[in-house]
């Protein structure tokens, strides 16, 4: 009997796992490597010698609290002198285009906050990138004493901002480029302002100032020019203070959506008063005008229809 032979079956190629998403701690975690990974290389290549010696002269915590202050300084001179440095950071774009979209990095407390679609969005970012520091922070980087930044913050020399009830400082005020008493006599100046305000002012490039900011001006010791700039924004502040409106603030008001808000702004129904980064100020006799309108409507339909016997 002729034996039967059959060809075995070719075993199919084995199918292509999906990528494996990493966890929000996970990418956390990458993100935190990735950075000290750049530190780490930058400071050898620039002087291996010196770092061998903190190695071996401080502990983890003291050499960990030192390089986290002077990471601070360092990104208030460069907010002092407007850089945006996107070439270093094309290595931290890669790394966060290779997560998932679906999953955002947690990189503080506040994550809920920050990635909320608030008024607020754009000012956590600047906390995210250490142009602002929390309060307890600001005093172990400046090396003072919670005693002496009250006193600073009181009689004018420093400023800070808040953010969902916490307080925070601008990480500039820890760089010696410029001398403190500059800064106490324009902020005399910026008289009242709120603290946001003064952010702006400080960061905002000036027609003025020939198109730069006022930190850069003061970091070159043209300090005339900038009072004279901070008396006049003091005095626009005043004098628009209540002409406009949050996003948020309108839409409380109406009893409508922060995007209808807007919709309505793009309908030309509200007039935008003003735009700072990606936060819309509504002009507030606009608002009044639509609810007036709106009121009106309500009115005349109500008259209209007949009442149910």
């Amino acid at each position: 009997m002729n034996s039967i032979t059959t060809k075995e079956a070719p075993m199919s190629p084995p199918s292509r796992q999906k990528r494996d998403v990493p966890s929000p701690e996970e990418a956390r975690l990458a993100q935190i490597d990735h950075a000290i990974h750049c530190a780490v290389v930058a400071a050898l290549l620039v002087d291996p010698i010196g770092w061998n010696a903190l190695l071996e002269q401080l502990s983890d915590e003291q050499l960990g609290r030192m390089f986290k202050n002077r990471l601070w300084k360092v990104i208030g001179v460069s907010t002092i002198l407007n850089l945006d440095l996107p070439s270093m950071r094309d290595e931290g774009e890669k790394l966060r285009k290779g997560v998932s979209r679906k999953t955002k990095l947690r990189t503080s407390e506040n994550e809920d906050a920050i990635q909320s679609e608030s008024t607020n969005s754009e000012r956590y970012d600047l906390v995210r990138q250490g142009k602002f520091l929390r309060t307890d922070d600001y005093l172990g980087a400046a090396d003072v004493t919670e005693k002496k930044l009250s006193k600073s913050l009181a009689s004018g020399k420093v400023f800070s901002v808040e953010l969902e009830g916490e307080g925070y400082i601008p990480a500039f005020f820890l760089s010696p480029m410029i001398h403190h008493n500059d800064f106490a006599n324009v902020l005399r100046n910026l008289g009242d302002t709120s603290g946001w305000n003064r952010w702006d002012f400080f960061t905002t490039p000036i027609e003025a100032l020939r198109g730069s900011t006022p930190l850069q001006f003061l970091a070159l010791n043209k300090v005339k020019p900038v009072l004279r700039a901070a008396d006049e924004f003091a005095k626009s502040r005043h004098a628009d203070a209540d002409d406009f409106m949050s996003i948020a603030e309108v839409a409380k008001l109406l009893f409508v959506s922060r995007a209808h808000v807007v919709k309505l702004l793009v309908q030309g129904k509200l007039k935008l008063h003003h735009k700072t980064g990606n936060n819309q100020f509504v002009m507030k006799a606009s608002v009044l005008n639509y609810q007036a309108e709106q009121r009106a409507a309500a009115k005349a339909y109500q008259a209209s229809t007949p009442e149910e016997e």
